[in-house]
C-alpha cells in the first residue's frame, strides 16, 4: 500500500514533548538515505511526516481530518512522558491507529519517567490466543536533564528511529552513516587540498568573517532593543516593551535568523508573566443606552465581567467583553429609588413612596421590609418629595453602603438593614468610607456665623462619632466651604477640600496641622482631591479646574510633579489598583492614563463621542481600581443628584494581558506557610506550617495543577525537603511548643502515598534542648537543611551556628537513606560541658566554643571542617581572621577519617561551592586583594595558592526572569511565588511560549513607523 506519510507523530504540546517532535519532524524528513540503500530498498527519500501544528478543538472526537491523516500513515511514533497519558487526544490517536491492525509499526520515544510508567498499557502488552502477554514496543531513550540534553540525546539516537522505517538494522545503518560521513571528510578534503585551497581558504575566512560580524551586530542591536524595552516596562508602557523585546529576538526559533540574547529572551518572558507595567486596552464595544432622563441610571456597578446599571424600572446587567445585553432584573415596585450589588447574585433594591421599601432578591429567595423611621420627631415617610438620594458609598470587604439626604441625616445599611438615628447640626454635602468608618462633610447655612465650627465627621459603623475636625472660618481667613473630604491611603492624614484651599488634620488627635493653598497648583479653583488605595504611598493627587492633575506629597510637603497633559483638560481621577497608574477624563473625546512615578502619558483611551466619565468598572471604597481590566468612557452622568446629559452611550475598554499572563499561573488557596516544597514530579506541592501559625493546617499536601488542597498531615514540622522520592520535614525543638516529652525530629515520608516511613531524632545526652540545660532554660535544637553525598547513600545533619550562639553545639551525624538509621556521629564538646571529650587533640585545651561544618566530598566522602578561635571570647560571630583550623575527610559510610590536615596559623575561610574549594586567607589585607594563602577542594588537601586566579565578576550581569514576587520554591520550570497579596504557582512559558503569549497580548498592535525610526529599526 502507498502512504501518503511516512510517519505520524503523536504527541503533548507541553516541552519538552513538542520540542522533540518538531525536532524529529526535521530530522526524518531532512534524512538522506544511502545510496546503497535507495537501489536495495527502491526508496529515493523518506517522504512526508504529518505533525499538527495547534491543539486539537474541543469535541467528542477525533476530526476526519486525523483520521485520514493516521489512515494514510506507514508509522505512528508517539513521544512518551508522563504527559502522554493524560492526553484524550493522543490515546485516541494511539487506539485509531492499532485498530488499523499496524501495531508493528508503532515506535515509540522516552522523554521522561520509567518506560512502565509512561508507556500505555496498549504497546506494553497483547492478546496472544487466550493469554495476554508482555511485550517490549521499539523505543528510543532520549531522556535528560532539561531540553537541550534531551534534544542532543535524539540527534545521536536518530538512526535508531529511522532504521525500523527503512526496514534495515540500527547497526547497519549506523556503520553506513559513519562510512558516509568519512567519505565525505575524505572527498572534501583532497578537494581542499588538491583544486581549491588558496581560493576556498580565502572564502572560508571571508564568509565566517562576514557572518562573524553580522552575528556581533546583530547581538548588540538585540542587547540594545532589550535594554530600550526593560525602559519601556520600567516606565509602565507594557506593549511598546512586548514589540521591542519581539524585535530583537528570531521570528523563527528553529532557524533563527539572530543570535538568541539572554536579556532579551528573559526580559519578554518576564513581560509576559507580571510586571507593574501598564495593561494596554483595547476598545470592546460601544453600548447604546435608551433611558430618558426622567428614567436615568442611578447607579453603575461592575462585578466580575458584568456591568450592571440600575434605573427607576429596573437594573439592566451586560456582559462588559462583549457589551451584549444578558438580563433584566425587575422590581415588584414601579419606581426603584437605590440599589445595593453585592454580587452577581445578590441584589438589593429599594423604593420611595410613604415610607422605605427593601427587597433582597437572591437565586432562591425574596424578603421585604418596609416601615417608616422617626428622626427627633421627624418621620421619613411624612414628605417623602423632600428627600433626595445624591450618593452610595459602600465598605470593600462586606459591601455595605453608606447613603446621604438633603434632610441633614446620614443613612447607612448594614446587614440588620436597619436605617440609624443620628441627625447632624448642619447639611451633608460629601460621605466617603475610609478603613471601614464613614468620613461625612458638612455645610453651614451661615458661614460666617462663626469663628469655630465642626465641618468633618468620622463616623462608625454604628453612626457613633469617632472624630471632628474642625477649622477656622472667621472673615479674615476664610478659605472657602469645605465640600469634600478623603483620608491618606494609611488613614493617618484627613484631607479637607475647599475651592481654594486642601486642609490637614491628624486623624487620630483631630489636629489640624496645615493648610495648602491653590497658588501651590495652577491658582485655578480645587475641583477634587484623590488618595492611592495602597499605603505605600504618600501622596495625593489634586485636581484644578484650571484642567491640570498635581500629585502632592504631604509628608514632604512639596508638589511632586504635574502630569504631562499636553493641550488636553483633565477634569476626573482614579488610581489603578497598584497605584502605580491613574486614570484622567480629558476633553478631545478622550480619557488619558498616566504614570504616578513621573507624571508621563502612557496611553490615550479615545471615543466617538465626548467622554463625561471615565473611570475603572471595578471599584474599591477610595473610589480606585479594584481591577485594572475593564475602563469604561461614558456620555452622560449618573445619579440622583447629577444635572448633567443622562447617561446613554459606554465605550468599554478590556485587556486581555492579565488572563494571558494568568494561563501560567495557580493561585494557591493558602495564607501562609514556613516551608514550601514541590514533590520530584512536579506534581504536589506540600506546606509545612511548624511554629507559624499561619495557615490552618499543619502539612497541607496541594495539587500543583489546580492549587487545591489534596490532604493534611498530622506534622508540627517547619521545614520541608524533598529528596528522591521521599518527602524529608525537619521540626525543631521550637516548632513543639518547648514542651519536656518531645524530641527535635526529621519525618520521612513516601512522596506518592504520603505514609510515614520513619522518624529520625538527632539528639544525645549532651546536646542542648535534648536533656542539657544551659542557666536552667531548655534551649531549642535547630538544624540546618540535610546534606548528601553525590552518590545520595548517606544523609548529614548537623547544627545551624548561626541560629542561637548562646546554645552553640558542634555535632554532625550521618544516616543511611536506604534505612534511615544512623551510620555515625561526631560530638564535639562544648566548653559548658566537660565531661565530653573533643574528637580534636588540638581543641583538648581549648576553653570556648567549638564550630564544625560539613561539606560532601566525591561521590561517597565528607569532608569536615573544624573551627576555634582562642584570642576571642566564648561566642563570637563569623567571619573573622583569627580562626584556627583543622580539616578531615572522612569515609561518607563508615565515617573513617582518611586524611587529616591542620594549617598552621590563624585564618578567614570562605567556601566557593562553584568550584567546591576551600580559600583561607592569612589577613584583611590578603581577603581584599583575594590572595589566599590555602587553596584546596573537598576531595584533596593539595595547596593550589599559586595557581589560584580571581575572576571579577561581570560589570553587567545578564537579566534574570523577574517572576512577580518573592521566589518561595521552586522545582525545574516551577515556581511559588509570594505576590502582592497571595500565593500562587508560576510554570515559567519557555521562550516560545511567551512569544506566542506576547503576541496575543499584542494583537494587531505593532510599532508604528515613528517608533520604528525612533529605534533605528527598518521600515
Amino acid at each position: 500500500m502507498e502512504y501518503h506519510y511516512k510517519a505520524f507523530i503523536s504527541y503533548r504540546h507541553q516541552s519538552p514533548d513538542q520540542d522533540v517532535a518538531r525536532k524529529l519532524h526535521s530530522y526524518i524528513e531532512n534524512y538522506a538515505i544511502p545510496s546503497s540503500l535507495r537501489k536495495s530498498l527502491g526508496v529515493q527519500k523518506m517522504g512526508r511526516v504529518f505533525r499538527d501544528q495547534e491543539e486539537l478543538e474541543i469535541s467528542a472526537s477525533l476530526g476526519d481530518d486525523i483520521h485520514e491523516a493516521l489512515e494514510q500513515s506507514e508509522w505512528l511514533i508517539c513521544i512518551c512522558s508522563p504527559r502522554y497519558l493524560e492526553s484524550r487526544w493522543c490515546m485516541e490517536e494511539l487506539n485509531y491507529f492499532l485498530s488499523l491492525g499496524r501495531r508493528d509499526h508503532v515506535l515509540t520515544i522516552l522523554t521522561e519517567g520509567e518506560p512502565e510508567d509512561v508507556f500505555p498499557e496498549e504497546l506494553r502488552s497483547r492478546i496472544a490466543g487466550d493469554t495476554q502477554e508482555e511485550v517490549e514496543p521499539l523505543a528510543a531513550d532520549v531522556r535528560g536533564a532539561n531540553v537541550t540534553d534531551i534534544l542532543k540525546k535524539l540527534q545521536d539516537e536518530r538512526l535508531r528511529i529511522l532504521a525500523p522505517m527503512l526496514g534495515v538494522h540500527y547497526d547497519d545503518l549506523r556503520q553506513r552513516a559513519k562510512q558516509r560521513r568519512t567519505r565525505m571528510i575524505m572527498a572534501a578534503g583532497a578537494a581542499v587540498i588538491v583544486l581549491l585551497s588558496g581560493f576556498l581558504g580565502y572564502a572560508f575566512h571571508k564568509n565566517g568573517q562576514v557572518s562573524a560580524e553580522r552575528n556581533t551586530a546583530l547581538t548588540a542591536e538585540s542587547e540594545w532593543l532589550a535594554k530600550s524595552a526593560k525602559e519601556a516596562l520600567d516606565n509602565n508602557d507594557r506593549m511598546l516593551s512586548l514589540m521591542l523585546y519581539l524585535e530583537a529576538l528570531p521570528k523563527d526559533l528553529d532557524d533563527p535568523e539572530r543570535p538568541i540574547v539572554d536579556n532579551a529572551a528573559n526580559g519578554l518572558i518576564s513581560a509576559v508573566i507580571g510586571s507593574n507595567a501598564t495593561n494596554t486596552y483595547t476598545g470592546v464595544t460601544t453600548m447604546e443606552l435608551d433611558y430618558k432622563f426622567e428614567n436615568r441610571i442611578l447607579d453603575l456597578k461592575g462585578i466580575d465581567h458584568k456591568l450592571f446599571l440600575t434605573n427607576r424600572e429596573a437594573i439592566d446587567v451586560y456582559d462588559m467583553d462583549t457589551g451584549a445585553f444578558i438580563q433584566r432584573l425587575e422590581s415588584d415596585e414601579e419606581d426603584i429609588y437605590g440599589t445595593f450589588i453585592r454580587s452577581e447574585e445578590d441584589y438589593l433594591v429599594y423604593h420611595k413612596d410613604y415610607y422605605e421599601q427593601h427587597a433582597s432578591y437572591t437565586e432562591t429567595r425574596k424578603e421585604n421590609y418596609e416601615g417608616s423611621y422617626e428622626y427627633d420627631g421627624l418621620t421619613l415617610g411624612d414628605n417623602p418629595n423632600s428627600f433626595t438620594l445624591y450618593t452610595l458609598t459602600y465598605y470593600e470587604g462586606n459591601a455595605e453602603k453608606g447613603v446621604y439626604g438633603n434632610l441633614n441625616y446620614l443613612h447607612t445599611e448594614n446587614q440588620s438593614w436597619k436605617v440609624p438615628d443620628r441627625r447632624f447640626d448642619s447639611g451633608i454635602t460629601h460621605v466617603v468610607v475610609t478603613n471601614e468608618q464613614y468620613l461625612v462633610t458638612t455645610w453651614e447655612d451661615e458661614p460666617y456665623g462663626a469663628t469655630e465650627f465642626s465641618h468633618i465627621f468620622l463616623v462608625d459603623e454604628f453612626n457613633e462619632i469617632v472624630n471632628t475636625y474642625t477649622y477656622s472660618k472667621a472673615r479674615t481667613d476664610y478659605g472657602g466651604e469645605v465640600y469634600s473630604a478623603i483620608a491618606s491611603s494609611d488613614g493617618s492624614v484627613i484631607f479637607g477640600r475647599s475651592n481654594n484651599q486642601i486642609y490637614l488634620w491628624n486623624r487620630e488627635s483631630a489636629e489640624w496641622f496645615r493648610t495648602v493653598s491653590k497658588e501651590r497648583f495652577d491658582n485655578t479653583n480645587i475641583s477634587d482631591i484623590k488618595a492611592p488605595s495602597q499605603s505605600k504611598f504618600n501622596y495625593i493627587a489634586v485636581c484644578t479646574q484650571g484642567g491640570n492633575v498635581y500629585f502632592y506629597d504631604y509628608v514632604k510637603d512639596e508638589v511632586l510633579f504635574k502630569l504631562d497633559n499636553s493641550f488636553y483638560k483633565l477634569g476626573s481621577m482614579m488610581f489603578n489598583y497598584d497605584g502605580n497608574r491613574i486614570l484622567c477624563k480629558a476633553d478631545h473625546n478622550s480619557a488619558l492614563i498616566f504614570s504616578c512615578t513621573d507624571g508621563s502619558l502612557i496611553e490615550t483611551l479615545t471615543a466617538d463621542f465626548p467622554v463625561m466619565t471615565a473611570e475603572y468598572a471595578l471599584q474599591d471604597y477610595y473610589g480606585n481600581a479594584k481591577n485594572d481590566i475593564y475602563i469604561i468612557l461614558c456620555y452622560g452622568s449618573y445619579g440622583h443628584n447629577s444635572n448633567d446629559v443622562s447617561m446613554d452611550r459606554i465605550m468599554i475598554y478590556s485587556t486581555n494581558a492579565g488572563q494571558e499572563a494568568d494561563r501560567y499561573k495557580t493561585i494557591l488557596h493558602a495564607k501562609g506557610f514556613s516551608g514550601a516544597e514541590f514533590s520530584g514530579d512536579g506534581k504536589t506541592l506540600w506546606l509545612a506550617q511548624g511554629a507559624s501559625n499561619v495557615i490552618n493546617t499543619p502539612l497541607s499536601i496541594c495539587d500543583t495543577a489546580t492549587g487545591n488542597e489534596l490532604t493534611v498531615i498530622d506534622d508540627l514540622a517547619s521545614r520541608i525537603y524533598s529528596f528522591k522520592d521521599r518527602m524529608i520535614t525537619q521540626a525543631a525543638r521550637s516548632d513543639l511548643s518547648f514542651t519536656e516529652d518531645t524530641r527535635p525530629y526529621l519525618r520521612i515520608y513516601d512522596e506518592d502515598t504520603f505514609e510515614e516511613i520513619t522518624t529520625v531524632y538527632p539528639t544525645y545526652p549532651h546536646v542542648y534542648g535534648s536533656e542539657g540545660q544551659y542557666d536552667g532554660e531548655v534551649a531549642g535544637i535547630i538544624l540546618e537543611a540535610p546534606k548528601f553525598t553525590k552518590d545520595e547513600k548517606v544523609m548529614f545533619l548537623q547544627w545551624n551556628h548561626g541560629e542561637s550562639l548562646s546554645y552553640t553545639e558542634a555535632f554532625l551525624f550521618a544516616y543511611d537513606t536506604e534505612t534511615w538509621e544512623e551510620l555515625w556521629r561526631i560530638t564535639v564538646y562544648n566548653a559548658l560541658d566537660r565531661e565530653n571529650n573533643s574528637v580534636m587533640p588540638e581543641t583538648e585545651d581549648y576553653d570556648g566554643n567549638l564550630y564544625l561544618y560539613a561539606y560532601p566530598s566525591g561521590e561517597d566522602r565528607i569532608l569536615v571542617e573544624y573551627l576555634y578561635n582562642p584570642g576571642t571570647a566564648k561566642y563570637y560571630v563569623r567571619p573573622d581572621y583569627n580562626n584556627q583550623l583543622a580539616y578531615e575527610l572522612r569515609d561518607a559510610m563508615t565515617g573513617e577519617v582518611l586524611e587529616h590536615f591542620v594549617p598552621e596559623g590563624t585564618f578567614r575561610t570562605d567556601y566557593d561551592e562553584d568550584l567546591e574549594q576551600f580559600l583561607l586567607y592569612p589577613d584583611e589585607e590578603a581577603f581584599d586583594e583575594h590572595r589566599p594563602s590555602f587553596v584546596f577542594s573537598t576531595e584533596s588537601f593539595e595547596n593550589h595558592a599559586e595557581t589560584y586566579v580571581y575572576e571579577e565578576a561581570p560589570e553587567e550581569e545578564k537579566d534574570a526572569i523577574d517572576p512577580g514576587g518573592k521566589i518561595a520554591a521552586e522545582r525545574g520550570d516551577l515556581m511559588l511565588i509570594k505576590g502582592k497579596s497571595e500565593y500562587y504557582i508560576l510554570k515559567m512559558p519557555t521562550l516560545e511560549e511567551a512569544m506566542e503569549s506576547a503576541r496575543k497580548i499584542l494583537g494587531e498592535r505593532t510599532l508604528s513607523d515613528a517608533q520604528r525610526e525612533a529605534y533605528f529599526l527598518a521600515q
